[in-house]
């Protein structure tokens, strides 16, 4: 089933629920045979699975559905009284199923989260006079503010693009910085993988200029290049390659199990001792899913020669994949060993066939809620 959306009022359970039963109303309106209410009712009791993120809203959304589809099933079904339980049960039952992409989302916001404490014991330099007052971690500000410089509609007051791709010409370097607006689903990792990847290009052109505006000097004095190759890290080994798997075509949401306790065991070994990951260690195998090894994945992993520079940059990857851990083991409980779809039943895996992975496009990443009818 497909809704349109919807302008509302609020965004809260009941301007949810209302905006639904809108549309179901539409739709049970356009229908010539039978009754307004007994279209609603068919209509209503035809979803049974859901498919939304984890915000705070839609576990209410589901269970006004749910109490909804239990009012009008006797409506909905001939004969309902003389149906048995176990059938009254089986046409009742729903499953709820929470959208992967939105976990890769909440990765990266763990991923920030850790570096911001990582650089508050561990790095403790002085403030950057030329930086601009956030409370985001240094390494996350300094993507973002390279990326505000050098891609095209990133800052039209302050941005040069068009001096670093004439930088980069005569090297035969493709500038692989992409701009943050448009864009959500694991962009800052990848941007800081770039980021990384640009990091000499970058610094060589600042100091070229003559007078240097407060966005470009921010660049040059900020130094939390340990969290960037963190972040760049993660984009090519954790969620480049989860993002990819779930797109992949033929998986639903209950083939993912097995791979989200794969990463679980490597998470929980990651956070203990990152330099296997350091150096290089998959999340999945090859045949699963491939990594991408190009400039990007080469920077990454090459020799610094700087071993308080190696060993600054495992620390951060341990604080990630320590934060990582607790949200994946919160956020895919349901998946994952004694959850309740980790040994799903025949009607879960019939329910989750009807509700494929989500396939984004442009970057973008689904929509609140997506209903699945039988």
């Amino acid at each position: 089933m497909t809704l349109g959306l919807l302008a509302q009022a609020g965004g809260d359970t009941e301007a949810t629920l209302d905006s639904f039963m809108f549309r179901i109303k539409e739709l049970a309106a356009a229908i010539k045979e039978g009754t307004t209410r007994e279209n609603i009712a068919k209509l209503i009791t035809s979803v049974k699975t859901t498919m939304s993120d984890q915000g705070p809203i839609n576990p209410g959304f589901n269970r006004g559905l749910r109490m909804l589809r239990e009012d009008l099933l006797p409506v909905a079904i001939e004969n309902w009284d003389n149906l048995s339980e176990e059938n009254k049960t089986q046409f009742g039952s729903m499953s709820h199923f929470y959208c992967k992409m939105h976990l890769i989302v909440n990765l990266e916001e763990e991923a920030k989260k850790s570096l911001k404490s990582f650089e508050d014991v561990i790095v403790q330099e002085g403030k950057n006079k030329h930086s601009f007052t956030t409370n985001e971690a240094g390494a996350v500000r300094l993507v973002r503010t390279a990326c505000k410089a050098f891609t095209v509609r990133g800052s039209d007051e302050a941005g040069i693009p068009h001096l670093l791709e004439a930088h980069l010409a005569p090297l035969h370097v493709k500038n692989h910085m992409v701009t943050f607006t448009g864009n959500r689903v694991n962009i800052l990792c990848y941007n800081a993988a770039a980021v990384y990847y640009h990091r000499n290009h970058i610094v060589d052109l600042i100091q070229s200029l003559p007078n240097p505006n407060q966005l470009l000097r921010s660049i040059v004095v900020d130094a939390h290049l340990a969290g960037v190759r963190a972040l760049g890290i993660v984009d090519k080994m954790v969620t480049g390659p989860f993002w990819r798997l779930i797109s992949q075509q033929g998986n639903n949401i209950l083939s993912l199990n097995h791979h989200l306790l794969n990463m679980k065991i490597h998470f929980e070994r990651w956070s203990q001792d990152a330099s296997s990951l350091l150096e290089g260690e998959a999340l999945f195998s090859e045949d699963i899913v491939e990594v991408h090894k190009d400039k990007l994945y080469e920077e990454l992993f090459r020799e610094s020669g700087d071993d308080e520079f190696q060993i600054m940059t495992q620390e951060a990857l341990e604080l990630i994949m320590t934060a990582m851990l607790i949200l994946l083991e919160r956020q895919a409980a349901d998946q994952l060993p004694g959850g309740r779809y980790w040994s799903p039943t025949e009607e879960a895996r019939a329910h989750a066939n009807k509700c494929a992975n989500i396939k984004c496009a442009n970057n973008q990443c689904c929509v609140r809620t997506r209903l699945c009818s039988p």
